[in-house]
């Protein structure tokens, strides 16, 4: 699974990476402003039947069908309303450039409805493999379609079709991936509604507190500085949106499975919150210290004003993806609404702290108060998972202390660098930075560990796997 969404980001990656070359700051944010209407939408037909699917021990055809047959009419509606509603958003965002772009990426979710339901095996099955080659052919055909309209077109029409190209190659590969054939059927709604009734209003609200960041500057920014920032918060959660983030939601069937033995799942989850902890809290204070020589060497110098905005949004994400390792657990014991009451106290807590940042410091100003925010709810977080798995404030502190104080130590000697080692070019920087940077962090990590008494966590699965390739080598 991990080693999927490693070759879809790096498709993803590539893709950006010439995309910024060919395009302006202009068009992503034209795009990006369209996108928070369409994501909107989007997020109203995530009514979680194929997590209810997951969720069901045996699931029969009649509820495969009712899904399929669901998700095509949620779909359509969606498309519909973004397509009359988009002259209304532009109003919002004072660009009425905004209306024709909406009008053609609202073919995205009236596509996507008719991928295949069968799919969802791949997950429920654990069969990664499958789900590996499913991701990286759709992602290689959008690919495809994005870089050629890219070249051709030279303007955002060429994100737009990209958009569709990929949809439509995800509604292809599933019917030729997977044998299952669906038909249109409702006889199973009452079923899979029961489930769906939390998932569609924390859907909503997850998208809404996701991207009221972009609502908010949308409305007060122009489509240039949207384009900064919309790239800046893309590199800023590299690590969370393609890595880290999907890695943790994979588990989700492996918890499900777990969730009638409260002790067994407790082992698995504080496992996975360690090796989650171990990836991510470097990751993200690694990019915040070195996003400028990354977006001048990724990027080019034209994209240097995104820098600010990153550093900021990756330290959020950190955070952010952290305490979201609690979200599938508490889907697994089956408790959704407590995922819609976190998700709406969070979009309650953090909508006026970004609203204040905004009006203080602009954009900037809401990419501070989002690492404030960030930090203010993660305990509430991890709170909702003490009682039902009865985990204490040790439990929960034991994976997570050893990376963030080596983390603290990495961004002091990387801080403290340039006052030894005066580097000019950025590349140079960058390499440099980020291989001390993480020796640091090895070294200073694997001594906490022995410190502590070599604990179970992400060291001792690294230690193993190091010892294993190392040991026909030992005397």
């Amino acid at each position: 699974m991990l080693a999927m969404r490693w070759s879809i980001k790096a498709i993803g990656l590539v893709s950006t990476l010439v995309l910024a070359r060919l395009l302006t700051p202009d068009d992503f944010g034209l795009v990006a402003k369209a996108m928070v209407l369409v994501a909107l939408l989007e997020a109203l037909t995530d009514t979680g039947q194929r997590v209810a699917l997951i969720r069901m021990e045996a699931p029969s055809r009649e509820h495969y069908d009712t899904a399929w047959t669901i998700q095509i009419i949620l779909g359509a509606i969606a498309g519909a309303v973004i397509f009359f509603g988009a002259p209304f958003a532009a109003r919002y965002f004072g660009d009425a450039d905004v209306v024709l772009v909406a009008q053609m990426v609202a073919l995205r979710p009236v596509i996507a409805g008719f991928e295949n339901i069968g799919t969802v095996d791949f997950r429920r099955n654990l069969d990664f493999r499958r789900e590996f080659r499913f991701g990286v052919i759709t992602k290689v055909s959008g690919f495809v379609a994005t870089m050629a309209l890219a070249f051709t077109l030279r303007n955002y029409w060429a994100l737009i079709g990209g958009m569709v190209a990929t949809s439509l190659a995800i509604v292809a590969t599933s019917y030729w991936m997977h044998p299952f054939r669906p038909r249109p059927s409702l006889a199973k709604t009452r079923d899979l509604w029961s489930f769906s009734t939390w998932m569609l209003l924390n859907s909503f609200i997850y998208y809404v507190q996701e991207k009221v960041d972009q609502i908010i500057i949308a409305g007060a920014a122009n489509p240039t500085v949207m384009g900064f920032y919309f790239i800046g918060a893309e590199l800023g959660r590299l690590p969370t949106s393609e890595i880290v983030g999907p890695m943790v939601r994979a588990f989700y069937p492996v918890y499900a499975r777990a969730a009638r033995d409260a002790e067994k799942l407790k082992t698995i989850y504080l496992r996975v919150l360690s090796i989650v902890a171990m990836a991510m809290i470097p990751a993200s204070v690694g990019l915040a210290l070195v996003a400028a020589d990354l977006i001048a060497v990724m990027l080019g110098q034209q994209w240097l004003e995104a820098a600010p905005y990153m550093t900021f949004i990756a330290l959020a994400a950190g955070v952010s993806t952290v305490s979201g390792t609690v979200l599938p657990v508490l889907m697994a014991i089956g408790q959704p609404r407590r995922l819609t009451v976190q998700s709406m106290f969070r979009l309650g807590l953090m909508t006026p702290m970004l609203l204040v940042g905004q009006h203080l410091d602009g954009v900037q100003g809401v990419t501070k108060a989002m690492l404030v925010a960030e930090l203010v709810l993660a305990p509430t977080f991890f709170h909702h998972l003490m009682r039902p798995l009865g985990l204490s404030l040790a439990d929960l502190a034991g994976p997570c202390w050893r990376p963030l104080l080596a983390a603290a130590a990495m961004a002091g000697a990387v801080l403290y660098l340039p006052a030894v080692i005066e580097l000019q070019q950025p590349v140079l920087r960058l390499i440099v930075h980020v291989g001390f940077g993480a020796a640091v962090f090895c070294s200073v990590c694997g001594v906490l560990w022995v410190i502590a008494g070599r604990p179970e966590g992400a060291e001792s699965v690294a230690y193993g796997a190091v010892r294993q390739r190392t040991s026909p080598f030992q005397l």
